[in-house]
């Protein structure tokens, strides 16, 4: 089990891996600007190198990258986390204009027929020798 410092460098990093604008990651220091800490304190963070944040920087962290205040601080449930996560996944994907696309283009459309577009896409998926499920899948670009 992870230590609460590896867990929160995990969560950090999952952070700053997943929740950035199309095409453009952020670096350590645009976040610690952003959140008045130092790059390198905020570089300790994401290498577990420092511990027990305060809770006003943990608040900031979150606020900044949208999620809620216990997903890094360690105060949310599991399964909370995974649906965070989760929710996370599906913003990173819609940065891909393609599938923005695809998933535009299915609304309005009655469910049985998005249910067929789904049928459809996890076909294609498994011709191409990926999971049906892509987040279940390593090599799926963020």
């Amino acid at each position: 089990m992870p230590t609460a410092e590896g867990r929160l460098a995990d969560r950090l990093n999952y952070l700053f891996e997943h929740m950035h604008p199309p095409g453009k990651p952020y670096t350590n220091a645009y976040v610690a600007e952003q959140v008045r800490i130092s790059e390198q304190y905020l570089s300790m963070l994401r290498r577990g190198r420092r511990s027990k944040p305060d809770l006003d920087l943990l608040k900031r962290l979150s606020r900044f990258f949208g999620v809620p205040d216990g997903f890094l601080s360690g105060t949310m449930s599991e399964e909370a986390v995974a649906k965070t996560e989760e929710e996370i996944a599906v913003l990173a994907a819609m940065r891909d204009a393609r599938v923005r696309a695809i998933a535009l283009r299915a609304v309005g459309l009655p469910p049985a027929v998005q249910d067929s577009l789904t049928e459809i896409i996890v076909q294609f998926r498994q011709q191409m020798g990926l999971p049906a499920d892509p987040a279940a899948d390593p090599r799926e670009p963020s």
